[in-house]
């Protein structure tokens, strides 16, 4: 017996005001479970006295001193997630208005996954932006299969709890995209998944997040997750969904690399034909542009 209906999962560093602002976004139910996980953030910065979500009722709140990022500090909040259904939530987005009318109308799903629409806005004004995630025209077409095996970030859905935890589905611990193998996994081991045209998240642009912060570190650690995430591909066999654009981005990564040092980039570049064929490449980036020019036609 689950002993709550949600758990909203938020890890944290350095961000106190943006975390209350999604605090605040979330009603304060009985039945909602909250899990903040501190990323050992910087005294200087935060007010641990009085930190976004203490005495607040069913809030939990972990400081955890280890500084492992995002992806361990989820890991924390799924060993004391006690809700049938997971949330996500990154400290600096905040859920729409209306979404726990919306999930509730789907509580009683019988799936592993539920996806919801998303929305983007700059973090600083709140106006509209380009959308970092639109599923609505494969929601659309009933395209469950393509949104459950591409969609690479943890927010925006509902995700059943027991199936992460008989799966034994955990998130990387690395210091950047540590949320897209755990997505990825748990769309590839989902059984039934569906999706709605309801928006349920605000995700913000933050130019001074990790996400805009590059370093060779950072980079070399995304061109590993995106070798991982084309493993975990060809092992299950799902060639056609997003196995290309993965090694694209690969490619692109490299790029960026060069900005900042040519000799880690002759490195990777060395690397990158070393470990894939060069009809492979050929072939993967000829679909890929003839693809993205099709789409731009229409």
């Amino acid at each position: 017996m689950d002993k709550y209906n949600y758990t909203i999962i938020i890890p944290h560093k350095n961000i106190p005001d943006l975390l209350q602002r999604c605090l605040n976004s979330i009603p304060q139910r009985e039945d909602i479970q909250i899990i903040i996980i501190d990323d050992n953030s910087d005294p200087s910065i935060v007010d641990f006295k009085n930190f976004p979500g203490l005495n607040r009722k069913n809030t939990e709140i972990y400081f955890t001193k280890e500084g492992k990022g995002a992806g361990y500090a989820r890991n924390v909040g799924l060993k004391h997630a006690q809700g049938k259904w997971l949330l996500f939530a990154d400290a600096d987005d905040f859920f729409t208005e209306n979404f726990t009318t919306v999930i509730d109308q789907h509580f009683n799903e019988k799936a592993d996954i539920i996806f919801f629409l998303s929305k983007s806005v700059d973090n600083i004004t709140l106006e509209k932006v380009k959308s970092r995630i639109d599923l609505s025209n494969n929601i659309k077409r009933k395209k469950f299969n393509k949104i459950k095996y591409t969609n690479a970030v943890p927010w925006g859905k509902l995700i059943n709890r027991k199936f992460i935890e008989n799966n034994n589905i955990f998130f990387g611990e690395t210091s950047v995209a540590n949320d897209i193998l755990f997505s990825v996994t748990a769309g590839i081991k989902s059984s039934k998944v569906i999706g709605y045209l309801q928006c349920i998240y605000i995700s913000t642009i933050r130019r001074d997040s990790l996400f805009h912060k590059n370093t060779i570190e950072r980079l070399k650690t995304r061109i590993q997750v995106c070798k991982e995430t084309n493993r975990l591909y060809y092992t299950n066999q799902i060639y056609h969904y997003h196995l290309i654009p993965y090694r694209i981005n690969q490619f692109e990564l490299i790029k960026q690399i060069k900005q900042i040092s040519i000799s880690e980039y002759k490195t990777q570049i060395k690397l990158y034909f070393q470990e894939e064929s060069w009809m492979s490449i050929i072939q993967d980036f000829s679909i890929y542009y003839i693809k993205k020019w099709i789409k731009h036609l229409s």
